[in-house]
């Protein structure tokens, strides 16, 4: 259920799901604040408090460290991956380290191809991440999933 809004907040109570799919956009104007109240699943995933999504250039290569602003895992199937190394800087050059170093046991990482929703993953944080330097090792187990992720731009963020 949702309420009205002013035009410098946006407000969802929960409990409610918002189902993600090609067709669905959740608009909140960057000057806006996002509140969410009670509880709120995005594709059956609940969570409470959310970061930003960032992007980065998923890539195949299975071993570290990622180059650039890469998402890498360390298996080819997307559904039995252990860990996944991530860039700490963004395809926008963002350095999203200090965000990185939040990340604790049992949050969630959520992956989605950044022009069709249709293709996405969700990894459990399993340990705490290691810092490398230049990004982070995030040991993961699977979660659920779309379609697997092509080669190409993603988004991620951490559901907490």
């Amino acid at each position: 259920m949702t309420y009205p809004s002013t035009s410098s907040e946006r407000v969802i109570y929960g409990p409610t799901t918002i189902k993600v799919t090609q067709d669905t956009t959740l608009i909140v104007e960057q000057s806006a604040k996002l509140k969410i109240y009670g509880a709120v699943e995005i594709n059956d995933i609940p969570f409470a408090v959310t970061s930003n999504m960032h992007s980065f250039s998923f890539n195949k290569t299975l071993t570290a460290p990622p180059t650039g602003n890469q998402l890498r895992m360390n298996n080819p199937d997307q559904t039995a991956a252990t860990k996944l190394y991530i860039a700490y800087t963004t395809t926008d050059g963002s350095n999203i380290k200090n965000l990185f170093s939040l990340v604790k046991p049992n949050q969630t990482i959520y992956v989605q191809d950044y022009n069709d929703a249709n293709f996405w993953q969700s990894y459990k944080v399993t340990t705490n991440p290691v810092d490398t330097g230049t990004y982070i090792e995030m040991p993961v187990s699977f979660i659920k999933g779309g379609q697997p992720l092509h080669e190409q731009r993603v988004d991620a963020m951490v559901l907490v």
